[in-house]
C-alpha cells in the first residue's frame, strides 16, 4: 500500500510539473506575440511616421514654392506689360509729334515758297519799271539827237534793249519758279515724312500694346499653372496626412491587440497555475 501511495504522489507531482511547464510555454508564446505587436507598433509610430511627416513637410514646401513662383511670374509679367504699355503710349506720342513736325515744316516751306514767289514778282516788277525807264531814256536820247528811234539802227538798239530786259525778267521768273517749286516739294516731302513716321510709330504702338496683352496673358497662365501645381502638392500632402492618420490608427490597433494578447496570456497562465 505504501508503494501505491508513493506512486500516486509522484504522478501528481509530475502532472503539476507538466502543467506548470505548459503554462510557462503558453505565457512565453503570448509574450513573444505581444513583443511582435509592440515592435510593429513602434515601427508604425517611429521611422514610418517620421518618413511620412518628412514627405508631407516637403510637399507643403513645394506647394508654397509653386505658389510663390506663380505670384512672381504674374508680378514680372505685370511689370513687363506696364513697360510695353508705356512704350505703346510713347509710340503714340511719337506718331503725333512726327505728324505735327512734318506739318509744321511743310507750312514753313510753303510760306518760304510764297515769299520767294512774292519776292520774284517784286524783282520782276522793279526790273520792268527800270527797263521802261531805260527805254524811255533811249527814246529821248535818239529823239534829241534828231534820230528817229523807230527806224534804222536806233530801232535795233531799242529792240535789243527791250529783248535783254525781257530775257532778264524771264530768268528772274524762272529762278523764282525753281525755288518755289523746290520749297513746295520739300513741303510735300515733309508732310509725307511726318505721315510715314506717324504710321510707323502707330504700328509700333500696336505691337507694344499686343505685347503687353501677351505678357499679361502669359503671367495669368503661369500663375494658373503654378496654382494647379501648388494644389497638386497640397493634395499629395493631404493624402500623406491621411496615410499618417491611418498608420497611427494601425499602430494604436497593434497596441490594443498587444495589450489584449498580454492580458489573455496572463489569464491563461493564471488558469493553468490554478
Amino acid at each position: 500500500m505504501a508503494d501505491i501511495s508513493n506512486i500516486a504522489k509522484l504522478a501528481t507531482t509530475a502532472g503539476a510539473n507538466t502543467a506548470s511547464s505548459g503554462s510557462l510555454w503558453a505565457l512565453g508564446g503570448t509574450v513573444l506575440g505581444t513583443l511582435g505587436l509592440l515592435t510593429q507598433a513602434s515601427l508604425l509610430f517611429g521611422p514610418g511616421m517620421q518618413s511620412i511627416y518628412a514627405q508631407q513637410a516637403l510637399l507643403e514646401q513645394q506647394a508654397s514654392a509653386a505658389k510663390l513662383q506663380g505670384e512672381y511670374a504674374q508680378a514680372m509679367a505685370g511689370l513687363q506689360a506696364k513697360a510695353m504699355e508705356y512704350n505703346a503710349k510713347m509710340a503714340e506720342w511719337e506718331a503725333e509729334l512726327s505728324e505735327q513736325i512734318g506739318e509744321y515744316n511743310a507750312q514753313v516751306y510753303e510760306a518760304d515758297a510764297e515769299a520767294v514767289e512774292v519776292a520774284t514778282a517784286w524783282e520782276v516788277f522793279k526790273l520792268e519799271e527800270a527797263g521802261g525807264q531805260i527805254l524811255d531814256r533811249q527814246f529821248m536820247t535818239f529823239s534829241h539827237a534828231g534820230v528817229n528811234p523807230r527806224t534804222g539802227s536806233a530801232l535795233d538798239v531799242y529792240a535789243d534793249t527791250e529783248h535783254d530786259l525781257a530775257l532778264e525778267a524771264a530768268a528772274m521768273e524762272y529762278e523764282g519758279l525753281v525755288k518755289t517749286t523746290k520749297l513746295l516739294n520739300m513741303a510735300e516731302f515733309s508732310r509725307w515724312s511726318g505721315e510715314v513716321g506717324a504710321a510707323k510709330a502707330m504700328a509700333q504702338s500696336v505691337l507694344d500694346t499686343n505685347a503687353a496683352q501677351t505678357y499679361l496673358f502669359s503671367g495669368e497662365v503661369s500663375a494658373l499653372m503654378a496654382e494647379i501645381q501648388s494644389d497638386l502638392f497640397s493634395l499629395q500632402s493631404s493624402a500623406m496626412s491621411y496615410s499618417a492618420t491611418a498608420q497611427s490608427m494601425q499602430g494604436v490597433a497593434s497596441l490594443f491587440t498587444a495589450g489584449a494578447s498580454l492580458l489573455t496570456g496572463i489569464g491563461r497562465y493564471s488558469m493553468l497555475r490554478g
